[in-house]
């Protein structure tokens, strides 16, 4: 086989790897001082605020989400600047439906105060591939609950101190959808900690670049083929 053909191939095997094996990705919606979504701050399907999320953003990697202010009664504090760890490298694609709201004002956003006279509800997904179960625990501080094709397998939804839960991801053929729901709630501090180290499904633009790479290859090793000299 000639070089430049596998070369080609080369280059297309890796972005068939990288798309088999993407980073782990969350897709996290998060509703900015609404209503109390219930009497105890649930989070939990039943209790997702009503209409289109504040914002929404992607996260890769760990979410290790800390604020350990003491608690605030004022909006100076519980901002999700000071929340959201490792947000410079972490987070991207930041959009909203807010007008004139610029990420650097939903960063230097109030989230959570003493007394739940606002609070804030985060919904955080990804859809996953794993072919064995998935064994961890996960930090929340306030209410958080994690439902994996719609079935709960890990946390406590009321408003809490912190606390460590344990959960069991499934696994299996085929994707998973996963959904991590979490309340900031009555001050800080405020904590959530969940790394499963999940191979995410890929978004549909990486499966493009894998079959172009493909494709490329392809073209490739038929242009040599049709370049070759006929013999005499």
């Amino acid at each position: 086989m000639k070089f430049a053909a596998f070369t080609a191939i080369i280059a297309a095997g890796s972005l068939a790897a990288g798309a088999a094996s993407a980073a782990q990705v969350f897709n996290i919606e998060v509703w900015l001082q609404g209503a109390v979504p219930s009497a105890n701050n649930f989070a939990d399907p039943a209790h997702v605020p009503i209409g289109p999320a504040s914002v929404t953003f992607d996260w890769t990697g760990a979410i290790n989400w800390s604020d350990i202010s003491p608690q605030n009664s004022t909006p100076a504090g519980g901002k999700a600047i000071d929340l959201l760890d490792g947000y410079a490298t972490q987070l991207s694609n930041f959009a909203t439906v807010l007008p004139a709201f610029t990420f650097a004002d939903f960063l230097n956003t109030s989230l959570t105060i003493n007394g739940d006279a606002y609070t804030t509800f985060f919904r955080i997904a990804t859809t996953y591939i794993s072919a064995a179960p998935i064994v961890g625990t996960f930090t929340h501080d306030d209410g958080a609950t994690i439902y994996v094709d719609n079935i709960l397998v890990g946390g406590s939804a009321p408003e809490t101190v912190a606390v460590t839960h344990g959960y069991s991801l499934p696994g299996g053929p085929g994707a998973h959808d996963l959904k991590l729901y979490y309340v900031t709630g009555n001050g800080t501090p405020s904590v959530l900690n969940f790394d499963p180290g999940l191979t995410t499904v890929p978004e549909p633009g990486a499966w493009a670049l894998m079959i172009m790479g493909f494709g490329a290859a392809g073209a490739v090793i038929r242009r040599r083929r049709n370049a070759a000299p006929i013999p005499v």
